[in-house]
């Protein structure tokens, strides 16, 4: 389960909760694709023990204006990323990244779960699907 977030008062109050929690903060982009020069941020979602949240940020049916995203980004989206009290996971980090330094936001204390599953076993593949089908294949069973 999910939250669109399609206000800016839902964006801030969502945001202003998560800039300021200490606990762990799953973040993961959408692109339009590939080139963060050339393509832009669709949508960007959190998740926390609390609950998941999406916000379409560049998204063709977004509700936002180009100015009201490009506002998320670089305030609500950016004190998010850049609190140091809790740990930003994310899943080959330095593509997300490339994307969100457009926008000066420069996250810290970021946790990569494709580096980390490296770390753990070199050998085994480390796309987020293949990360999930090996350890949480009894979750995906049930759903």
């Amino acid at each position: 389960d999910y939250t669109l977030l399609s206000t800016m008062e839902e964006v801030e109050e969502v945001c202003d909760e998560l800039a300021q929690t200490g606990d762990d903060l799953a973040c993961d982009i959408e692109t339009t694709g590939l080139n963060f020069l050339t393509d832009t941020i669709m949508t960007i979602a959190f998740s926390t023990s609390k609950g998941n949240w999406v916000i379409p940020i560049f998204h063709k049916d977004s509700p936002f204006s180009e100015e009201e995203a490009d506002s998320i980004l670089r305030g609500c989206i950016k004190e998010v990323l850049e609190n140091p009290s809790n740990r930003k996971i994310l899943q080959n980090c330095k593509f997300d990244i490339k994307f969100l330094l457009k926008y000066d936001v420069h996250p810290v204390n970021v946790w990569d779960t494709k580096i980390m599953a490296h770390m753990y076993n070199e050998i085994l593949p480390k796309s987020l699907m293949d990360l999930v089908k090996l350890y949480f294949s009894d979750e995906l069973e049930n759903l």
